[in-house]
């Protein structure tokens, strides 16, 4: 945002794991960070995302929420296979940034796959948008992904003045984790099996009636 040119930030060192914490300080907009290793100039990519106090958001999980379902991301994992996504989900996250949403995909998948993640997001025509992926890095399936998601919605509404406004998921940790964080149940979407649990809203099938009654019908970010 606001940039025509790369902007050095300085050198770093990673952890034992292979993770970097660089400090950014740049205006509200979206800025792609590139990490370059000194040795043999191999690249990484990050994004971050600079958001005003209140910012209005949208949240997304992606497997089996965007994707038919949680086993399609095994394929993807191994490069086997590209997961198909719901019928209208393309239609409904872009309609949402179309209307000035930040929107935030929240996944269970581990922080390894990221790159993965955003390419399959590119390949569909989803919007880039704030990717957080779990950072426990020890096998396929983290633990306790209800915590860990309830931790950094915490982080995001809390420490980063995010609102929130809705929330789609497929999972009862999903459910949980939304409930948790006091996300309306009113403007808490389920798709499949859990579609309508605890109070939330349902979609059956895919998002085609949903993108025509509630997302269509929906006013631009700040205008509530």
């Amino acid at each position: 945002t606001g940039m025509d040119d790369w902007e050095y930030l300085g050198k770093f060192k990673t952890n034992g794991d292979g993770k970097v914490f660089v400090p950014v300080n740049k205006g509200v907009g979206e800025y792609l960070i590139r990490m370059v290793v000194t040795g043999d100039l191999t690249l990484a990519d990050g994004y971050v995302s600079v958001v005003d106090n209140n910012r209005e958001a949208v949240l997304f999980d992606i497997d089996g929420t965007l994707t038919l379902n949680d086993f399609e991301a095994v394929g993807d994992y191994l490069g086997t296979d590209v997961a198909s996504a719901h019928y209208y989900a393309q239609q409904t996250v872009n309609k949402y940034k179309e209307l000035g949403y930040q929107i935030i995909y929240l996944t269970g998948r581990p922080y390894w796959v990221g790159k993965d993640t955003r390419e399959w997001l590119d390949y569909m025509g989803l919007p880039n948008g704030h990717l957080h992926t779990n950072p426990y890095g020890d096998g396929p399936i983290p633990p306790d992904t209800q915590s860990y998601k309830i931790q950094y919605l915490n982080k995001l509404i809390q420490d980063n003045g995010m609102d929130i406004v809705r929330s789609y998921g497929n999972a009862s940790t999903d459910i949980a984790a939304y409930e948790a964080v006091a996300i309306d149940k009113l403007q808490t979407y389920i798709i499949g099996e859990n579609a309508g649990d605890n109070h939330t809203q349902a979609i059956y099938d895919d998002y085609s009636l949903h993108f025509s009654e509630v997302v269509l019908n929906t006013q631009p970010a700040n205008c509530h």
